[in-house]
C-alpha cells in the first residue's frame, strides 16, 4: 500500500531531485568541454600549401571557395589573396589534402557566353530598322554597354563670402543602356538583363530655367534562355518619339 508524502518530505524529496538533476547537468558540460579540449589538443596545424586559383574571374567566386573552404575545415586557417587568386592554408595534413580536393572541384573552367541583344523599331505593328548589340560575360559575372552621349548639367550654390554664384557641372549619360548577367546551366543559361532608353525633351524643369527634362524607359527581365535561339524578352517605348524598341536576346556559348 502507497503512502502520500507530507509536506516536509515532498518539498525534501523535490530538493534533492533537482540538485542531482543540475550535478548530472554540469557533469555533461564538463565532459564535453574536456572532449573537445582534448580534440584541439590532437589538432596538429603542421601543414603549410598555397593553391592557385586557375579558373576563377571574379571575387564572388573566389569567396564560394573560401566559404567551402572554411565550412569543411573549422579548425584550419585559411586565407585569400584576391589580386594573385591564391588561397594560403595552415592546417593538418588531411586537411591540407581535402582542401586540395575541394579547390579542384569547385575552381573548373567557367563557361563563357555571347549575348546578342537585337533591337527593332515597332510602330503601327510594323517592323522596321533594327540594331544589334553583343556583349561577352562569363557564368556568374555581368557586362554592360552604354550608347550616347554624356549631357552636362549645371549645378549652382552660393557664396556667402564673396555674393558670388558657383557653378558646379555634372554629367548625365543618355542614350541606351545595356546591362546584363549571365548564370550558366546545363542545358541553357540565366539571363538577366536591364536595358534603358532615355532622351532629353525640348522642355525645360520648372524648378531651374536651364535644366533639361530627361525623358527614359526601362525594361528589366530574367529569363532561362536555351543555347543559340533568341528570345523576345519585351519593348519599350523609345522617350520623344512615336514608335517601341522590341528586345530579343540570344546566348551562345564562346568556350
Amino acid at each position: 500500500m502507497s503512502r502520500r508524502l507530507d509536506a516536509g518530505n515532498e518539498k525534501k524529496y523535490l530538493s534533492n531531485a533537482l540538485t542531482i538533476t543540475i550535478i548530472a547537468v554540469m557533469m555533461s558540460l564538463t565532459a564535453a568541454a574536456t572532449a573537445h579540449a582534448q580534440s584541439e589538443e590532437r589538432y596538429h596545424a603542421d601543414t603549410y600549401q598555397m593553391i592557385v586559383l586557375q579558373h576563377m574571374v571574379s571575387h564572388d567566386q573566389a569567396n564560394d571557395v573560401m566559404q567551402a573552404l572554411r565550412n569543411a575545415m573549422p579548425r584550419a586557417s585559411a586565407y585569400l589573396n584576391p589580386s594573385a587568386q591564391i588561397i594560403s592554408i595552415n592546417a593538418s595534413a588531411a586537411d591540407v589534402a581535402l582542401a586540395q580536393k575541394i579547390v579542384a572541384e569547385m575552381d573548373k573552367p567557367v563557361r563563357t557566353y555571347r549575348l546578342t541583344y537585337t533591337l527593332t523599331q515597332v510602330e503601327d505593328g510594323k517592323h522596321g530598322v533594327s540594331q544589334r548589340f553583343e556583349l561577352v560575360v562569363a557564368s556568374g559575372d555581368r557586362a554592360d554597354l552604354k550608347q550616347g552621349t554624356r549631357v552636362p548639367i549645371r549645378t549652382g550654390n552660393f557664396n556667402k563670402d564673396s555674393n558670388a554664384k558657383e557653378n558646379q557641372i555634372q554629367y548625365m549619360d543618355i542614350g541606351l543602356g545595356i546591362d546584363s548577367r549571365a548564370e550558366g546551366f546545363v542545358d541553357g543559361v540565366k539571363v538577366t538583363s536591364k536595358i534603358a532608353e532615355s532622351s532629353v525633351g525640348d522642355e525645360h524643369s520648372s524648378f531651374g530655367g536651364e535644366d533639361p527634362v530627361v525623358h527614359q524607359t526601362e525594361l528589366s527581365a530574367t529569363s532561362v534562355l536555351p543555347l543559340g535561339k533568341p528570345v523576345v524578352l519585351g519593348s519599350l517605348d523609345v522617350p520623344g518619339t512615336t514608335h517601341r524598341l522590341e528586345v530579343e536576346v540570344t546566348a551562345d556559348q564562346v568556350k
